[in-house]
């Protein structure tokens, strides 16, 4: 009986599964043009949903959000202007709430922060370089970033190398990289130096 069942609905699967569209790959033409480059705008989706594209994409990226009726929506203009490009912000909505972004998106991708009371955040600072070498992927930098916690060094090849190192190691690194002993060839070397194994062996004796 399950193999009369299986059959026709794997034959009839494998035709839907080749026959159906994905919903984010399709494009629907809009009433509205371009004002980059006065092509018509088409529907997209994206992972925030249903947005205006140019359709001469990717040689003109323009972009706007829309409705759920499928209206263009103006971005507005914020007084505060990009401190890259010096192009105005204009508020967005993502994910996690409204923010600012640089109207220059996508050659620009300046995004400042809004906190709850609809406060403006300022910007992160910019990474602080070390000159200490990266022992996971030996081609980036240390370089120190903040966070809510306080600074730490991260490599300045992140996302693609996501070595997140003590603060507090900072001189000891620069002092064995002095000495010629810092990168390490292996990264058991780089825990030892660090006291991650020490630490380990500690929680596990516990």
């Amino acid at each position: 009986v399950l193999n009369d069942f299986y059959g026709p609905f794997k034959q009839s699967l494998d035709i839907a599964t080749r026959q159906m569209k994905h919903a984010k790959a399709e494009v629907t033409p809009s009433e509205y043009k371009c004002p980059k480059c006065g092509r018509p705008l088409v529907y997209r989706f994206g992972k925030n949903g249903k947005f205006l594209s140019c359709s001469a994409y990717p040689d003109c990226k323009f972009r706007a959000p829309c409705d759920k009726e499928g209206k263009m929506l103006e971005e507005k203009v914020s007084e505060h202007k990009c401190h890259v490009c010096g192009k105005p912000m204009v508020h967005k909505n993502g994910r996690f709430g409204p923010f600012l972004g640089c109207s220059g998106y996508p050659d620009c991708k300046t995004v400042l922060n809004i906190d709850k009371d609809g406060n403006v955040l300022p910007p992160k600072p910019p990474p602080e370089p070390t000159g200490l070498k990266c022992y996971k992927c030996k081609d980036g930098e240390l370089v120190i970033r903040q966070s809510k916690k306080g600074p730490f060094l991260g490599c300045n090849k992140f996302p693609k190398c996501r070595t997140i190192i003590s603060i507090k190691q900072l001189d000891h690194l620069k002092q064995l990289q002095a000495e010629g002993n810092w990168p390490p060839k292996t990264w058991e070397e780089a825990d030892q130096i660090l006291g991650r194994k020490k630490a380990k062996k500690a929680k596990a004796a516990k």
